[in-house]
């Protein structure tokens, strides 16, 4: 359902963590997400 909010919105961006899921995101592979998130602030700045 994220991905079709994603596609609806003016500027929209769909990010996905392969073999992730959203108890995955919060308990296990935190350095995954915040490297994303990152990478996302950093290219949205530029």
């Amino acid at each position: 359902m994220v991905k079709e909010v994603a596609d609806l919105a003016m500027d929209g961006t769909f990010y996905e963590l392969p073999e992730l899921g959203h108890v995955s995101v919060a308990r296990h592979r935190a350095d995954d997400v915040n490297r994303l998130l990152l990478d996302i602030i950093q290219t949205q700045e530029g």
